[in-house]
């Protein structure tokens, strides 16, 4: 099975990797619940309990993430979607 990784997550993978606690042990059993190896069924990503979600604007969308980053700047978009959710789950 391969991966696709652009340029920059290819980047994003190495760095996690390479500080992840198991960089030492290298532990092929750990690494098999790991993000970075099963993108679509995981418990860990480089030791830490994380989850991710990539979130992508296309077409009339792309209006919505330029108002986004207008609102709140780029830097707090992600947390801003965060606190979005979470509101909306409550």
């Amino acid at each position: 099975m391969y991966m696709l990784l652009s340029p920059l997550a290819n980047r994003a993978k190495s760095w996690t990797c390479e500080h992840c606690q198991n960089w030492e042990k290298r532990d092929a059993s750990f690494c098999m619940n790991c993000f970075w190896a099963y993108p679509e069924h995981y418990t860990h990503i480089a030791g830490h309990h994380q989850r991710r979600i990539v979130l992508t604007f296309t077409g009339n969308e792309i209006e919505d993430y330029n108002k986004l980053i207008e609102l709140v700047g780029e830097t707090k978009a992600e947390e801003t979607i965060k606190e979005l959710i979470h509101k909306y789950l409550e």
